[in-house]
This record gives structure tokens, C-alpha cells and sequence, in this order.
């Protein structure tokens, strides 16, 4: 599992935060998801995010915004993105915190 220091390098649950374990040598990364309303699974680890939007309630699209050059400084990373991105590299700890979404989890 990545060291307890890790969070504090990087925001946890993001792209960032699983290559700095990565590159720190982690066997494992434990992360949290919720599902969209279109059915995308994310990962995140509370079911609202900082600016205060329900992931269960909210397309994947509306999650991170695109408005003209702007884009979120860490978007909100999907589950297929992080496990091409961690791939063989180690193991996933997945924590299903959203309801009814083991579907969805599993086929991503």
C-alpha cells in the first residue's frame, strides 16, 4: 500500500497521487468510486465534491467542466483511466462507495 505520506504530496484519489506511489514504489493503491448519473465510475472518496456537486446526480461531463481554455486543475479521474494508468505496475484496492453501482465497477 502507498505510504500514509503520499495524500499529502498529491490530492488523493487523482492521477497524480497514484503516479507519485507508483513511482515511490507501492505494490498497492487503495481508492474509493462513486458512479454518475450516466453510469461512469469514478474516483472520488466522498459522494460531493469540493465544489459542492452530487456525483450520483451529475453527468460525467458536468464533473469536470471544459470552458473554452479552462479545464479542472485535477479532474476527477474515471476508474478505466486509472487502471490504464496503473496497469500491472500494482494492485487495486477498490472501495465501492456509491450504491447499487457493482456493475458498473466491475466492467470498468
Amino acid at each position: 500500500i502507498a505510504h500514509r505520506g503520499m495524500p499529502r504530496r498529491e490530492r488523493e484519489n487523482t492521477l497524480p497521487s497514484f503516479a507519485a506511489a507508483l513511482a515511490a514504489g507501492a505494490q498497492g493503491i487503495e481508492l474509493d468510486v462513486h458512479a454518475t448519473a450516466d453510469g461512469v465510475v469514478v474516483v472520488h472518496h466522498d459522494p460531493v465534491t469540493r465544489a459542492g456537486v452530487e456525483i450520483a446526480v451529475t453527468r460525467w461531463t458536468d464533473l469536470n467542466p471544459v470552458d473554452g481554455a479552462y479545464v479542472v486543475a485535477t479532474p476527477i479521474p474515471t476508474l478505466a483511466s486509472v487502471c490504464d494508468a496503473v496497469g500491472q505496475r500494482a494492485e487495486l484496492f477498490v472501495e465501492i462507495k456509491g450504491e447499487g453501482i457493482e456493475e458498473a465497477v466491475g466492467r470498468a
